[in-house]
């Protein structure tokens, strides 16, 4: 009160001095101390306050302790405390915790204590930019890469676009963080852009060259940083560093680094850098070896000054001996792998020092340290010379095993084994592996096809790869490779051709490639008959290129030959051939057979085989001549002489002696001595079909038959070919009759209601053969024929001899009878001429009519007799049988004779050509043409008597058998004779005709007819055969008959 707050305060001092359990008395004291214009004595106000509240607690004077122990940083833990204590107590106090906050700041030890407050009061203030601030930049303290840090930041500039500090700040730690080294980049150079501060500048500068990928830019950037300040020294050795990073800059480096050595001629080290600046643009700089040379004169015992002079000399050519030289030094006194490595490989440059090379690289190989591509050269230096193969061989081995899949090593390996031994298996095994391993790779494959295709035994391995190049990539050097193996295969030659017509068709690197080309295709051409017409083209081409080249038109002549036996142009080939070269004998033997295929030709080439006989009177020879000739009908006698000829000097010699017995055998008269021939054949050779063959004809030409079947049976059984015994063998078992046979024929008749008539007959037949000369031949039997409410019924009986006065002539008679109707008398005799194409016969015959049951048995009408027609006939058959056609021309001529009826002549003829134009083993075929015509005196095709009773005089007569006044037919047809397996013959005969009947009077009938026949026969047993037999006739619309027979056959 008085004024005195100085001696007051000196009094309490005193008091509380004595009495320190008086809070209130601290308390006002400390208040005096610390806040009133007397707060000079803080650390007294402090003591003061902590002896009042060891006395009694207040909040208001903790706080005011813990504000006054925060103003001194050495007491900052001890404000901290005093504020936890206090927000203890009231922790919701706003303006205590935010003094705390902010206390918090000061030490980073708090660090994570101030976050953790901040986070709070910006999950409380949500927006608050300068608390979010407060807390980006804490996190930023702690850990300068933090995400929330960065990602709070970022929100921060959004929201501030225009704070330069905060995006410095956010920039700043962005750069920090390599990560976000290309974000923090951006915002400096948006700063730059703004405010282009040097030291801003120099920020993105260094954050530019840290990356290379930003070398441009960060160079560009310390430029403009040294426009502003040239002297700056530390910008400067910066600038000139990263020049050094990038060869682009070294024309810039290397100014700058002119200016060191200018500065400062004494420095070695600037006048180094030069030296490697001006070798990095120029490696053959003189001006750097000149550097380099005289630094070493200075620091003659600087390796690596050394190192790197040697390295200028080696990048040149012209200085590779001195830069040898130089590493041969520094090996011998510092022998590190990588000098080493480097003189290796300068010596590796030189073939003349591939030995040393090779010395030095099994010396660095050796070593622990080897370099993996160290390794990779040593191996390339060794494939380089044939001389290291072996060595090469070793360390591919040696990497193989070491790296099972490494393919490259293995090919490698397999192409030094290939080189050294073409059929190397070990080799092979290695390129299939890596072919499996690598399907794609083609230049491996046509290396492994390649190898595979010298080996004959894997030619198809090797097939297999060419298609799979040629499919995957055509080219035709591989299209040619697979080409010409797979026509050194005959079965493969279709496909080497489609893949030569392909190449021929392709666009060829050199005239040398496409004639090689076409070469193999020419003679692929050749290998399969087929292709013949294609050779023949392709020849003539070639012909046509090379009009002088003998062997080309050698080739022409024998395709031709190939293609027409016949053709001329080959004759005409051959002759001037065989002109050029007179003395080439093979070359005539090829013509003489060209000009025997063709029969026009046959007597040029019977002439040339003629000279050839005279010259060289060969077994062979004669055997050709004489086949010729015997083909000759003029020529038997001379191919007979040849014959003899060769079979005096060769006796066993069963192949000519069977020709010689087939040309005996061509004639009649000649037959008995063909017949001793064979026997001579089959004595040598028992198992010759074609003997037993010839043997069988010749005794059925002697009428020995049972001799020839029996020959016939063992020519099939030895393999006698078919077609040729087969028609021998019909003629003896079906053609002829057995010698005892069971048989049953039918009969059915159509037409015009007179001519209806249907019959059977069954019975019994047997054949004799009396030596050679006599044949005697019988059947006898029952027979039944009806028509509606007639029948007859009856017996019938024949006999028949057949005398053979020569080979070629024979004579026949023969009588039968019918207890059936009136008259039924039949008989023949006839003579008949065999030679050897023609034939001639001449006869007479009486036979049955079967055109109605008038005609054949008769009938009875008013207590007359009518019917029972009898024909007898004369005939003369003149006859053609060649190797293919036959032609048989049989005028005749009679009167057929008729109970009540005069007798009623007649006359006409038949002719009929056939040709066989298939001939096989088993089946023959022959078109047919035909025609018949014949006139009758008048018709008698009645079945009644006139009106009166008696004997009519007008047409039709009543004989009952078909009779017109003229008829005419043309026939056309076709007959197929087949054997079906080994037992079995059919013959299948027939054809249309169109026919013309004038029966009686002007009326006249144009009509179609025809007719069909059916022949089989099957061979139960060699001595037991089956046949069944139909035949169908159409005459005009006068009736149709169908014929049926079966019967079972016996030989003994």
């Amino acid at each position: 009160k008085q004024g005195l707050t100085t001696d007051a305060i000196k009094q309490y001092d005193l008091y509380l001095a004595k009495f320190e359990d008086d809070a209130d008395i601290a308390f006002k004291q400390a208040d005096y101390l610390g806040w009133s214009r007397f707060a000079y004595r803080r650390e007294d106000a402090i003591k003061y306050y902590r002896m009042g509240l060891a006395v009694r607690e207040d909040d208001e004077r903790r706080h005011k302790l813990g504000q006054l122990l925060s103003r001194d940083r050495k007491q900052l833990d001890e404000a901290l405390a005093e504020y936890r204590h206090l927000l203890k107590s009231k922790p919701d106090n706003a303006e205590w915790r935010a003094e705390y906050r902010k206390l918090l700041l000061w030490d980073e030890k708090n660090l994570d204590e101030a976050i953790a407050e901040y986070r709070r009061l910006s999950q409380q203030k949500k927006g608050d930019f300068e608390t979010d601030r407060t807390l980006a930049s804490l996190l930023a303290r702690k850990d300068p890469k933090s995400p929330e840090a960065l990602k709070l930041y970022a929100d921060l500039v959004k929201r501030k676009p225009g704070d330069e500090e905060l995006r410095r700040e956010y920039s700043d730690l962005l750069s920090g963080d390599t990560a976000h080294r290309a974000q923090a980049i951006e915002e400096f150079r948006k700063l730059v852009a703004k405010d282009p501060r040097p030291e801003t500048r120099y920020k993105l500068a260094k954050l530019l060259a840290e990356d290379r990928s930003h070398l441009d830019e960060a160079i560009g950037e310390y430029r403009k940083l040294l426009e502003a300040q040239p002297d700056n020294a530390q910008w400067r050795a910066e600038y000139r560093k990263l020049l050094l990073w990038d060869e682009s800059h070294t024309g810039e480096a290397i100014k700058e680094q002119r200016k060191v050595v200018a500065e400062n001629p004494k420095d070695l080290d600037a006048k180094r850098t030069l030296a490697l600046l001006l070798a990095r643009q120029d490696p053959n700089s003189e001006e750097a070896r000149s550097l380099v040379s005289e630094l070493l004169k200075s620091r003659p015992n600087d390796t690596a000054l050394r190192q790197e002079y040697a390295d200028l000399l080696s990048g040149d050519a012209a200085h590779r001996d001195e830069a040898i030289e130089e590493y041969r030094t520094l090996v011998e006194k510092d022998p590190r792998p990588e000098t080493r490595h480097k003189l290796a490989r300068l010596l590796a440059g030189d073939p003349a020092r591939a030995d040393e090379a090779v010395e030095q690289y099994r010396t660095l190989v050796a070593s622990d340290s080897a370099h993996p591509e160290w390794l990779d050269e040593y191996r390339a230096l060794l494939l380089s010379n044939d001389r290291y193969r072996g060595e090469a061989i070793k360390e591919y081995r040696r990497l193989t095993a070491e790296r099972p899949g490494d393919l490259e090593a293995k090919h490698t390996l397999a192409m030094l084994l290939a080189a050294d031994d073409p059929h190397n298996r070990e080799a092979l095994s290695l390129y299939a592996d890596v072919v499996k391993r690598q399907p794609a790779d083609n230049t491996v494959r046509l290396e492994y096809a390649d190898l595979l295709s010298g080996d004959k035994s894997r030619r198809n391995d090797a097939i297999e790869q060419y298609r799979a190049l040629v499919k995957s990539d055509p080219k035709p050097q591989t299209r040619y490779k697979l080409a010409r193996l797979l026509a050194a295969d005959r079965s493969q030659v279709d496909e080497a051709l489609e893949h030569y017509r392909i190449l021929i068709q392709t666009q060829a690197s050199s005239k040398e490639e496409y004639d090689q080309w076409r070469t193999g295709y020419r003679q692929a051409l050749l290998f399969d008959e087929k292709n013949t017409k294609e050779a023949i083209s392709e020849y003539r081409r070639y012909a046509a290129e090379k009009p002088g080249d003998f062997e080309v038109h050698h080739t022409l002549a024998q395709l031709l030959a190939r293609d027409d036996p016949r053709s001329g142009e080959a004759v005409s080939l051959y002759k001037g051939l065989v002109e050029a070269r007179p003395d080439d004998h093979q070359l005539r033997l090829e013509y003489v057979h060209v000009l025997s295929a063709d029969p026009k030709r046959r007597i040029d080439a019977i002439q040339e085989y003629r000279v050839l006989v005279k010259q060289q009177p060969t077994p062979e020879m004669r055997e050709a001549l004489a086949d010729l000739l015997a083909a000759q009908p003029d020529g038997r006698s001379e191919a007979r002489q040849q014959y003899e000829a060769i079979l005096r000097d060769r006796p066993a010699d069963t192949g000519v002696r069977l020709k010689y017995a087939q040309l005996l055998a061509s004639q009649r008269e000649t037959t008995p001595e063909a017949v001793k021939e064979y026997e001579a054949v089959l004595r040598d050779d028992p198992k010759n079909g074609d003997a037993h063959a010839g043997l069988a004809r010749g005794y059925a030409a002697l009428h020995q038959r049972n001799k020839a079947l029996h020959e016939a049976n063992l020519a099939v059984a030895n393999g006698a070919k078919e077609k040729e015994i087969a028609a021998l063998r019909k003629d003896l078992m079906r053609g002829e009759e057995p010698n005892f046979q069971v048989f049953a024929r039918g009969m059915v008749q159509r037409g015009k209601t007179k001519s209806q008539l249907d019959g059977a007959q069954a019975g019994l037949g047997g054949r004799v053969d009396s030596g050679t000369g006599v044949t005697l031949k019988g059947e006898a039997g029952g027979e039944d024929y009806w028509r509606s409410s007639h029948d007859a019924a009856g017996a019938f009986g024949s006999f028949d001899t057949d005398f053979h006065i020569d080979a070629e002539n024979d004579f026949g008679i023969g009588a039968g009878y019918h207890t059936i109707g009136d008259r039924s008398v039949t008989g023949r005799l006839e003579y008949k001429y065999l030679g050897e194409h023609m034939r001639f016969g001449l006869g007479a015959d009486r036979m049955l009519r079967y055109d109605s049951y008038v005609a054949l048995v008769g009938d009875s009408i008013h207590g007359r007799d009518i019917g029972s027609a009898r024909e007898n006939r004369l005939h003369i058959l003149i006859g053609y049988e060649g190797d293919r056609a036959t032609f048989n021309f049989v005028p005749y001529g009679g009167a057929v004779d008729a109970k009540g009826v005069m007798a009623n002549p007649f006359g006409g003829a038949r002719a009929e050509w056939r040709y066989r134009i298939y001939d096989g083993e088993r089946l023959q075929v022959s078109p047919i043409l035909a025609g018949e015509a014949y006139h009758y005196r008048f018709n008698a095709f009645g079945v009644d008597l006139g009106p009166d009773g008696i004997y009519q005089a007008r047409e039709p007569r009543p004989g009952g058998y078909f009779s017109p006044q003229f008829f005419g037919s043309g026939e056309t047809g076709l007959a197929i004779n087949g054997r079906l397996g080994e037992n079995a013959f059919l013959e299948l005969e027939g054809g249309p005709s169109l026919q013309f009947v004038k029966e009686q009077g002007l009326d006249h009938d144009i009509a179609a007819g025809g007719q069909g026949k059916l022949q089989f026969v099957y061979f139960l047993q060699p001595s037991v055969h089956w046949s069944f037999g139909a035949e169908v006739r159409s005459f005009g619309s006068a009736y149709t008959r169908a014929l049926a027979a079966t019967s079972i056959g016996f030989e003994f």
